[in-house]
């Protein structure tokens, strides 16, 4: 989880497909899903790395794909502890694919949800997910926003070392957005 959190995709590739073996053993143990859900948020963070015609691009969707069907069948029964990870990844899997106003919609909904049900982890998350999306589609209006929320939930939720990364990664463009909606 935390490589994935710091922009480590290839190194929290490794490191999920290693858990998910391991978590294969004992498939009632809570911790599959938070494995299953970082597995497909990594999965989706490497295909938009990769291009249409790679080779790789197959079987990480399948990895997606499985991740939020299965995310999906839980969040059906219990909505308050799923529901804003299904909306996370299907953000995730609409950036991809650049449908822009499906993207934002389920980042919206990942956000409210979580933080409805008072998953700060993934109210941050969610953010700093809508935030890199306004920024890779230079959305001045919203941009500014995601990245302050990001940032208030991630020291609400404890994690200044995450409050640092965010602000140092965007930091200086999200003056420049903010400059450029003026």
């Amino acid at each position: 989880i935390h490589a994935y959190l710091f922009g480590k995709y290839s190194q929290a590739k490794a490191m999920a497909e290693s858990g998910w073996s391991i978590c294969k053993s004992f498939p009632t143990w809570y911790g599959n899903i938070i494995v299953l859900f970082y597995h497909g948020l990594i999965a989706l963070a490497l295909a938009r790395e990769t291009t249409s015609n790679d080779t790789a691009l197959s079987p990480l969707l399948q990895v997606a794909n499985e991740a939020i069907q299965k995310i999906y069948t839980l969040s059906e029964t219990a909505p308050q502890n799923y529901l804003h990870k299904y909306h996370l990844l299907q953000a995730e899997l609409a950036f991809l694919k650049k449908q822009d106003q499906t993207a934002i919609n389920h980042y919206d909904h990942a956000i409210s949800l979580a933080e409805q049900y008072r998953y700060l982890n993934e109210e941050a998350l969610a953010c700093e997910r809508a935030l890199d999306f306004c920024m890779e589609r230079y959305d001045v209006v919203f941009t500014p926003r995601y990245f302050k929320r990001a940032c208030q939930v991630y020291q609400e939720w404890g994690a200044l070392s995450k409050v640092t990364h965010v602000v140092e990664r965007y930091g200086e463009r999200i003056v420049a957005f903010e400059n450029m909606s003026r």
